[in-house]
């Protein structure tokens, strides 16, 4: 028997308990974001309450997952996702496969985007809050940042002599550099100006972004939310003929395919290939 083997019998003698709490060591390892980390936790504290006494088994996982089957594909997925990483760590992955529809990312239009920020700036709050505020959008619209990388960004992240920026650690643990748009140079040259480098440049958390975005939309009565901003991004550079490996290098993405969504959008790619016909 090797040491797999091994492991395993050790793992299945020991409580539900005990089990789920040598897992969340894993958990540190494994998520990065904090907000990944906690959702991983509550999936995995329902799925420990679901089992009760019953050791775990790829069977009674399946049952536990199917008990959100209407909820949205995607929800499904890191459900399934977060399940499966458990189950192939204690030494039964689940044979069953999730796939989340090919869906054309969400496009706003440029009177949305006026709409939000002036709901921003209508908020009742000091001046430096609100240009903050507008910051976080304009990272997210010009430079194609995730919640979890805007949260991230340190001061000296920001190379204003380079006129870029580098996002460390984003999604797949990767840094990359994103050039800056005039508009947002200025917009950070501003707002760093006096801050320490080792300092957090927003000192926001994920959540917290997201629920600024929820709110100005809201109240803007727009469909945005946080991801809508890296969209636009996306669906710009492709629109003005940015090359999509281009696109996917400044977006992040592991996979060429992951970019190509962006291309189902482009309307005058499409209009010539029907006009060559």
């Amino acid at each position: 028997m090797g040491s797999d083997g091994k492991r395993k019998i050790r793992l299945h003698r020991k409580t539900n308990a005990e089990l789920f709490a040598t897992y969340e060591d894993q958990l540190a390892l494994r998520h990065r974001s904090p907000d990944a980390r906690e959702e991983a936790k509550r999936v995995l504290g329902h799925f420990k309450t679901f089992l009760g006494e019953f050791p775990p088994s790829p069977e009674l996982a399946t049952s536990f997952l199917a008990r959100f089957s209407n909820h949205k594909p995607t929800t499904l997925y890191r459900y399934h996702s977060i399940i499966n990483s458990f189950m192939t760590w204690y030494g039964d992955p689940l044979t069953t496969k999730i796939r989340v529809p090919e869906s054309i990312p969400q496009y706003i239009d440029t009177d949305a985007i006026t709409k939000l920020k002036d709901a921003m700036r209508s908020k009742k709050t000091h001046k430096k809050i609100i240009e903050r505020n507008i910051l976080i959008i304009d990272l997210g619209l010009k430079a194609g940042l995730r919640r979890e990388e805007i949260s991230n960004l340190k001061v000296s992240d920001v190379d204003l002599n380079k006129n870029y920026l580098i996002v460390r650690e984003g999604k797949e643990m990767k840094d990359r550099i994103v050039d800056l748009t005039p508009s947002l140079a200025a917009e950070l040259e501003k707002y760093i100006s006096g801050k320490s480098p080792s300092a957090s440049l927003f000192n926001l958390t994920p959540s917290t972004i997201s629920g600024l975005i929820t709110w100005a939309a809201k109240k803007a009565n727009v469909e945005i939310h946080t991801h809508s901003l890296r969209h636009h991004f996306a669906q710009q550079l492709v629109d003005n003929g940015t090359d999509i490996e281009t696109v996917r290098r400044l977006l992040g993405h592991k996979s060429l395919n992951t970019t190509q969504v962006y291309l189902a959008r482009n309307d005058a790619q499409r209009k010539q290939a029907i006009a060559r016909l």
